[in-house]
């Protein structure tokens, strides 16, 4: 997989810094505050953006007492960056362990045969696993066509709260608008040249 160098390092640890903070900040009602990512910002903090099926998620409790889940996508179309493999396997908090449940609000769900494009991290290189880059804000699901065959894509970022100080209301939910697959192509291009 591709790196982009020290601006990308700087971006990533404001991410994560960020996501540190969303859970600290995560509001009774069960919803995560996060800053909101431009289309840019999402490019530049992930390594791969491929369109994928999801094959199958394995949830397991692991030696620090938390409840991950491993899921395994097979990657139809590799939009951003460079993958070696066609599967691959993407950890996430959350999950069912017998009667244990741990849920974290505004992350994306997968769900098994669903159609979805995903924003990647390869936060931990030495496990062989990816990370979704910003929580429910990195996955588009395929819903279906438009009257002229292209691909309809959907964002649900229920849970999610975001937060922008400037804001004369710091604190909003998003209903992201569809998209299409043609659309999000060429905001990608857009983006990927503008950054050469």
């Amino acid at each position: 997989m591709r790196r982009r160098g020290r601006s990308r390092l700087v971006l990533w640890s404001a991410v994560a810094g960020m996501l540190a903070i969303a859970g600290l900040l995560a509001t009774s009602a069960s919803a995560t505050t996060a800053r909101e990512l431009s289309m840019a910002e999402l490019v530049e903090a992930s390594d791969l953006v491929v369109v994928a099926e999801v094959l199958s998620l394995n949830s397991y409790r692991a030696e620090d007492g938390i409840i991950y889940t491993d899921t395994t996508v097979q990657i139809d179309e590799v939009l951003v960056g460079e993958v070696a493999t066609k599967q691959v396997v993407i950890r996430q908090w959350g999950g069912t362990v017998g009667e244990a449940t741990l849920v974290i609000p505004g992350d994306a769900h997968l769900h098994k045969g669903e159609q979805v494009v995903l924003f990647l991290a390869d936060r931990e290189p030495q496990n062989g696993v990816l990370f979704l880059t910003g929580l429910s804000q990195s996955k588009y699901e395929v819903v279906g066509s438009t009257t002229d065959g292209d691909t309809m894509l959907v964002q649900n970022l229920e849970g999610l709260v975001f937060y922008d100080a400037t804001a004369p209301v710091p604190f909003y939910e998003k209903v992201p608008p569809s998209q299409t697959l043609s659309g999000l192509k060429a905001e990608l291009q857009n983006i990927i040249g503008g950054a050469k």
